[in-house]
């Protein structure tokens, strides 16, 4: 203030004291320094402002895809080898949800560019492969364009078969959930699972306990949320397992995106689940098996085929939808 006083007139700069003022080197510095900090503070506004700003609509691009990574030799795939092609392929989507992701996690993490991923239940996995203290995990992980929290695993309180009926119970198969956030103020709550395999009735009963144990921690955590539900359900279109689905989709209020878009692999065991909440509708427009993901010879990466979605996102006021679930 001192400085600068009587260079000034209403606001507009004396010309003769400007000039005056100028020849001061400490006057110099004041108005290099005053120039560069305006700068800054204009650039620093705009870097900290959130891209997604006012965001209240965007597109989602899912996979989901049981990579096959039991050990090699005991999967029925070749994962060391396929375990670096399906991480670069999953680039290709903007979140992928893996079941399977026992024992090459590092192989698909290596080329998987997302900005955010899960840690594997156990690292390193699979250096105790068999008996009741194996480190194998659930299996379950994800990779996210965009940040997600309050990331958490359940074991399935039921399963079914130690060396006979898939042996479901030699793992800790089970599910996740996280919180992803796809613009500022707009969230999402994903879960990931891989439910009991087999056709042994112990097995459809299994999966049964496994659709209510879920439908319990949705109701749980996830009341009045958009959510969506992406894995490995196990489900067949048997009369059995087709009411476990049934029970599923209307104890959640789920659409499966198949029934959705009105794909022609009503059959598929690996689908993706989903419902709007209070603020966010959700609605799937492309279901597909991407072709991309097979090796030089044209071979499968794994003993699943990969299943990818996309779903169109857009906000709404808090009293635009409404939620049910049954219990």
């Amino acid at each position: 203030m001192v400085v600068c006083a009587g260079v000034f007139a209403n606001g507009v700069p004396k010309p003769d004291k400007l000039w005056a003022m100028a020849r001061r080197p400490l006057f110099l510095v004041l108005l290099i320094v005053a120039a560069v900090g305006s700068v800054g503070l204009a650039f620093r506004t705009a870097d900290d402002a959130p891209a997604t700003a006012g965001v209240t609509s965007g597109t989602v691009k899912l996979i989901s895809y049981n990579v096959a990574g039991l050990l090699e030799g005991v999967s029925q795939s070749h994962p060391r080898a396929n375990s670096p092609l399906i991480g670069a392929h999953l680039n290709l989507f903007d979140l992928a949800l893996v079941q399977e992701d026992f024992c090459y996690h590092p192989r698909i993490a290596g080329q998987a560019n997302h900005a955010h991923a899960s840690a594997p239940e156990h690292t390193p996995g699979c250096t105790r492969f068999f008996g009741d203290d194996t480190d194998m995990g659930d299996g379950l992980n994800r990779f996210s364009q965009t940040p997600f929290a309050a990331h958490e695993r359940f074991d399935w309180d039921a399963c079914n078969g130690r060396l006979d009926c898939e042996s479901d119970c030699l793992g800790d198969k089970g599910f996740s959930v996280a919180t992803h956030t796809l613009a500022e103020g707009v969230t999402v709550d994903i879960y990931n699972l891989h439910m009991d395999a087999g056709q042994c009735p112990e097995d459809v009963v299994a999966r049964a306990a496994q659709a209510e144990q879920l439908i319990s921690e949705v109701t749980r955590r996830s009341a009045q949320r958009a959510v969506i539900v992406g894995g490995d359900t196990n489900l067949t279109d048997s009369t059995a397992d087709a009411e476990v689905l049934n029970r599923l989709l209307t104890g959640l209020r789920l659409t499966d995106s198949c029934t959705a878009t009105g794909c022609d692999h009503g059959g598929r065991i690996d689908r993706v689940l989903f419902r709007s909440g209070a603020t966010l509708r959700l609605t799937a427009d492309q279901w597909s098996e991407p072709s991309a993901f097979v090796d030089d010879t044209g071979a499968p990466l794994s003993d699943h085929p990969p299943l990818a979605v996309r779903l169109q996102w857009e906000r709404v006021r808090d009293d635009a939808i409404t939620v049910h679930t049954e219990n």
